[in-house]
């Protein structure tokens, strides 16, 4: 898989004018082009996005892909608790988007099958339990080597998330919705990840961590 952004594919994608203005409002934010931009993907590949949500970066992967392109939206079945019918207007016209409803460490895809997975604002969710509803995964040790084995050889796990205090246990994903970065680092590198690149993107100096 090559390391160049297709800057044209990225624009159009992100310029659509069918994206929803709840998305682009948020553009400022989540900054798509400057992610797109260090994920350094090519067109017509697989994508594996955990944790999708409601969809923000589905709709923009989608149309970076292009029409050679699949996109793998991922959700556990908990979260249809507060989408609710949001993924259903999302998906209208994204034919080349599958939704997985599934937990975390148990992905229902072949191995090496995906080019790409990203997990955007989300591990720390391994450790949280949404009050009503089913557990998001079985085992947290357990979804960064399902990650690995649903990935080819090659692949790239692309990780962003809201930072805990150095030392901070796993335990506060599920208090703060927040991480150290260096359990989201060990956890990757045991399942068989290699650490190629960090980002200060979205540091915020007037965070404090809390």
């Amino acid at each position: 898989m090559g390391s160049e952004l297709d800057t044209a594919a990225a624009t159009n994608a992100i310029d659509n004018p069918n994206r929803p203005e709840t998305d682009t409002e948020r553009d400022d934010l989540r900054r798509p082009m400057d992610v797109l931009a260090f994920m350094g993907i090519p067109t017509g590949v697989s994508i594996l996005e955990m944790e999708a949500g409601g969809g923000y970066f589905t709709e923009i992967f989608s149309r970076y892909v292009g029409e050679d392109g699949k996109v793998y939206m991922q959700n556990p079945a908990s979260f249809d608790a507060f989408l609710g019918n949001a993924l259903e207007q999302r998906l209208d016209g994204l034919d080349n988007v599958e939704y997985v409803k599934a937990n975390f460490d148990e992905l229902p895809l072949e191995d090496a099958s995906m080019d790409v997975a990203t997990w955007f604002q989300g591990p720390h969710e391994l450790w949280y339990s949404p009050e009503g509803s089913d557990a998001l995964v079985t085992n947290p040790d357990d979804s960064f080597p399902e990650i690995f084995r649903v990935l080819k050889p090659g692949a790239r796990l692309v990780v962003i998330d809201h930072s805990a205090p150095e030392g901070s246990p796993a335990t506060v994903g599920g208090e703060t919705h927040r991480i150290d970065p260096q359990i989201i680092r060990d956890l990757g590198m045991e399942a068989g990840f290699i650490l190629v690149a960090e980002s200060d993107l979205f540091d915020n100096p007037d965070d404090d961590l809390s």
